[in-house]
């Protein structure tokens, strides 16, 4: 059976890390990718080929330049469109995304506009011009229908991260998140359960703890689980099928009494459960990583525990 033709558009940033998260999309249509060329999005090229094209790169912070790489931008929108020819288009925005969706509904494409998780009380500029002839609109916070009354919600996508009930800090692994936060390479929702943790952020819902009821029901709406190296939250997460990236806390950071929490996570490393990171730096490879991870599954041996246990004690 021959696959549906189905475009992926959106500008670099922010936007295009959220149209990668329809990445488990790619197998079951025939997919083509265009965002804007910069250091970020050119390095995707290698990993999909002639699958991913390019426009030109610009924003309206350079009000002189930009009405140029714009008009260039609208011809390559024709030429990609005749070339590509899909009969679905689904975007997160911006700039590059409306002349497209508007080609594409004049010529009978499907357009599916998806607001950007960043906009929680207001409108981009594309999502107010492309709401009114989409023919799927998908909002991320339960908030923005009232701006939208017509469109779907589809669910924020949600990161998780635990930093346990030690006395010593781990703001370094929340200073990490916060810069990935400002650089675009986070734009998911954040929560965190910080613990003994002081920290600020307008970007992040911090807790300091949470009732159990409430934690395991955000666990369980999360996308991407972000934990200290602790057993306990490692394996509340890997139980209920989480996808899970673990920071050991280090003792030369005052984070911990010694590095126990190192072997850890190299132990569920090694066993596929996790992607462990040691070295803050690799965190931005580690989430890129995770869109596509597919954690062993993990089985608990409690159950068997408990069994020898009440055996040994039913029997003497």
């Amino acid at each position: 059976m021959k696959k549906k033709k189905v475009l992926f558009i959106s500008s670099t940033g922010g936007h295009f890390n959220e149209l990668m998260q329809l990445k488990p999309m790619f197998e079951k249509y025939d997919y083509h990718i265009i965002t804007e060329k910069d250091k970020f999005t050119e390095g995707f090229k290698k990993q999909y080929g002639n699958r991913i094209s390019y426009m030109v790169y610009g924003t309206r912070s350079h009000p002189i330049v930009y009405p140029f790489k714009f008009f260039w931008n609208c011809i390559l929108t024709v030429f990609y469109f005749i070339k590509i020819r899909p009969k679905y288009i689904i975007t997160t925005g911006t700039h590059n995304a409306g002349p497209m969706c508007i080609l594409g509904k004049i010529f009978g494409s499907k357009i599916i506009f998806i607001e950007t998780f960043a906009n929680r009380n207001s409108k981009t500029a594309t999502g107010k011009l492309v709401y009114k002839f989409a023919d799927l609109f998908i909002v991320q916070w339960e908030e923005m229908l009232k701006l939208y009354p017509k469109a779907k919600l589809g669910g924020a996508i949600l990161i998780l991260i635990l930093l346990g009930t030690q006395d010593n800090s781990f703001h370094r692994l929340l200073d990490k998140v916060q810069e990935l936060i400002d650089k675009k390479v986070i734009t998911e929702k954040v929560i965190v359960q910080a613990g003994r943790t002081k920290f600020e952020s307008k970007d992040m819902e911090i807790y300091s703890l949470m009732p159990e009821e409430k934690l395991r029901e955000i666990m369980e709406k999360a996308d991407l689980v972000i934990t200290h190296g602790g057993v306990g939250s490692i394996v509340m997460a890997l139980k209920m099928g989480k996808k899970v990236i673990a920071v050991p806390r280090l003792s030369a950071f005052g984070e911990h009494i010694n590095d126990h929490q190192i072997q850890i996570v190299d132990s569920f490393d090694k066993q596929d459960f996790l992607i462990g990171v040691t070295e803050l730096d690799d965190l931005e490879e580690a989430l890129n990583k995770a869109k596509t991870f597919k954690p062993k599954h993990f089985k608990s041996e409690t159950d068997h525990m408990i069994k020898i246990i009440e055996d040994f004690i039913d029997n003497n």
